[in-house]
């Protein structure tokens, strides 16, 4: 598959210096499931607080991205370069009529701050408008505060914040949970 054309991203003032980088988005494919099941586990082990950290309970993520660009969503990938590892991914899952859920956002922490991730979810954003999407949905756990600072900028609003139990393997672990909406 062709990567769609790259973006040139300005490193946020408070970031690390990288010359000219250039974030080039595409459908994840066979060639990616390495870098992905990768980036989500580095990604989940980062927060223990607010992932559950058995990666086989969250099933194959790489069939999930999949899954989702299937089933009237969509997902994506992201390089700095065409040829380059997965950094980011993300996607959006079909949940409705006119609505679907931005889900699996997950960006390589050596590139947080240099408005990548940013990037990534505006790209979601648009494929979701051209999806015939009025509403996107998220959920996300109250520890992953700059993905909660990221979504409010973008235009989210907080609908909910509430615990929310999951049973793992039998027992119980409860996660605060804050859910958020956005029209489009």
């Amino acid at each position: 598959m062709t990567p769609t054309p790259s973006a040139t991203v300005q490193p946020a003032p408070w970031a690390v210096p990288m010359p000219h980088v250039s974030a080039v988005f595409a459908p994840p494919d066979r060639t990616d499931r390495t870098g992905i099941e990768a980036l989500f586990a580095r990604s989940v082990r980062a927060n223990p607080e607010g992932f559950i950290q058995d990666l086989a309970f969250h099933g194959p993520i790489f069939a999930l991205l999949r899954g989702f660009a299937t089933s009237g969503g969509a997902a994506e990938v992201l390089r700095l370069h065409a040829d380059g590892p997965v950094i980011g991914m993300g996607a959006l899952r079909a949940t409705a009529p006119g609505a679907a859920e931005l889900c699996k956002l997950h960006l390589d922490s050596a590139f947080h701050g240099l408005g990548l991730g940013r990037l990534l979810a505006e790209r979601l954003l648009t494929r979701a408008k051209h999806l015939g999407r009025r509403r996107l949905d998220l959920h996300v756990t109250a520890t992953q505060r700059a993905a909660i600072s990221l979504y409010l900028r973008l235009g989210f609003t907080v609908t909910e914040r509430r615990p929310c139990p999951v049973v793992v393997y039998g027992k119980e672990v409860v996660f605060e949970t804050l859910f958020m909406s956005l029209e489009l």
